[in-house]
């Protein structure tokens, strides 16, 4: 029975990748590699180009521009969120020492009344006092009358700094909910900018200028774009081995019309090409990227990442006091856990298998290809028998 067909077309962001990747034959390699690991599985990579000697000048026409491709800018949602997180940390300080002084406040607050309501006690005990004494013992009655007005005075003096602590805490409140809105508000610009400006619109229009132009390109077939990644040195990049090396993007909406040839610039930035396509880094990438990519383009998504503790910080939660407002002694600490985001990638299916970034090995005999996988493919239209 003969293998089904992964169909495939190959575009270059222009020709100096092109010469960069005939020389090294990364994309060739790749669809061999590609053809040996899925030949278990029933399939088979049908690409386009199918040139046996392939050059630059008879692969021309493949490439979306001929010179100054565009350089999909990979660490571009990490250089802003870098940015973004150095602007919400120091209000994210606030929030927590504003936090840790509400809840001293409150502690205060606690053991402040505990003693308003020791003084209460006591005042109605001094009352009683008041009561038995004979009421011709006028030294007497002065005598607890005196200590009944100090106690009173005291509780004034507690329930005039519990009243300056709870408008403290009032205050501290407010601070947070407008800290929290500037935060959210970081947030909200933080994701205007990542829509904005990125490379993907700007490879689907020129995707769709290919196929206005020269019929390039079928909605029956995965586009693979070729390209050179922009790469920036970063202050929190993680893990090293999380640097992407291709990339998949789904459907969009949009649907590209029957216009004819030459069609006006004006159209062509409102048209843009609607079907799943994939990038790779000729520079950097795995011999097995696309066959890792092509298995996305047909539906398969990785698990959401992961927070693993990477470490725990002791804090000074507070300090303790007694009903009498006292400090203690001992402090009370608190551990605090720092967190590293893991990409769902290192956890995805088999050790060994072809979407699980943690897969050991070079070979395809070294990978398998999950049954859900396989019948994504199948199902795929881009697979024909």
């Amino acid at each position: 029975m003969a293998n089904k067909k992964i169909q495939l077309q190959y575009l270059w962001t222009d020709e100096s990748v092109m010469q960069a990747d005939l020389l090294k034959k990364t994309s060739s390699g790749m669809t061999d590699w590609a053809n040996e690991f899925y030949k278990r599985y029933g399939f088979q990579f049908d690409v386009q180009p199918a040139d046996p000697k392939p050059t630059v000048q008879s692969l021309a026409k493949f490439a979306l521009k001929k010179n100054d491709g565009v350089s999909p800018d990979q660490d571009r949602a990490r250089v802003i969120e870098e940015k973004y997180d150095e602007l919400r940390r120091p209000i994210a300080r606030k929030i927590e020492d504003n936090t840790k002084a509400i809840a001293s406040h409150e502690r205060s607050i606690t053991a402040k009344e505990d003693q308003n309501v020791l003084k209460k006690t006591e005042e109605g005990i001094l009352d009683a006092q008041l009561a038995s004494v004979p009421a011709t013992d006028f030294a007497q009655k002065n005598t607890i009358l005196l200590l009944k007005i100090a106690v009173l005075k005291q509780e004034t003096a507690l329930t005039t700094e519990i009243t300056a602590l709870r408008k403290q805490v009032i205050a501290l409140s407010n601070a947070i909910t407008k800290l929290q809105s500037d935060v959210a508000a970081l947030y909200a610009k933080q994701a205007t900018e990542l829509e904005t400006g990125g490379y993907e619109p700007e490879l689907r229009r020129q995707m769709t200028s290919l196929f206005l132009n020269q019929k390039i390109g079928d909605e029956k077939r995965v586009n693979v774009v070729f390209c050179r990644f922009l790469r920036r040195k970063l202050a929190m990049r993680g893990l090293e081995n999380q640097k992407v090396i291709g990339e998949t993007f789904g459907q969009i909406g949009a649907l590209i019309p029957e216009l004819s040839v030459g069609s006006s610039s004006r159209i062509l930035r409102q048209w843009l090409w609607p079907y799943p396509f994939i990038i790779v880094d000729i520079e950097m990438a795995d011999p097995w990227t696309v066959a890792h990519e092509i298995v996305h383009a047909a539906g398969h998504d990785h698990p959401a990442a992961r927070k693993l503790v990477e470490s725990l910080e002791k804090r000074i939660r507070g300090i303790k006091v007694d009903v009498l407002g006292r400090k203690l002694p001992e402090a009370e600490y608190e551990e605090v856990p720092r967190y590293r985001e893991v990409p769902g990638g290192y956890f995805d299916g088999a050790e060994n298998d072809i979407m699980n970034y943690s897969a050991k090995g070079s070979k395809p005999a070294d990978f398998v290809l999950a049954d859900a996988d396989k019948q994504r493919l199948d199902r795929a239209q881009f697979v024909v028998p």
